[in-house]
């Protein structure tokens, strides 16, 4: 078996900012908690926000295992990928 080599890719704090629609959304569940009134309307409140956490982390768990899939089955250069990586991370920079 050959050895692997690690690459280390930084990520800058702008690639996990809130998308004005992620700002809209939660605005929109604080002003919701703000008028609940009775145990169900709260209870409702929490099983949606559990539904769509569980359809975001199965989402993002699905994107991860498809991407691990893709990088075992395609045969590269790994000189190339590296310089492919560099070139991401100094866009990223810009």
């Amino acid at each position: 078996m050959e050895d692997f080599k690690v690459l280390k890719v930084s990520f800058n704090k702008e690639d996990f900012q809130e998308s004005l629609e992620d700002k809209f959304f939660t605005a929109k569940i604080i002003q919701s908690c703000d008028k609940i009134e009775s145990k169900a309307e709260l209870r409702e409140i929490i099983e949606k926000l559990a539904q769509l956490a569980a359809q975001r982390q199965g989402v993002i768990r699905g994107l991860c295992m498809r991407l691990a899939r893709l990088e075992c089955q395609t045969e590269f250069n790994l000189d190339n990928y590296s310089d492919l990586i560099k070139e991401l991370s100094n866009e990223s920079d810009d």
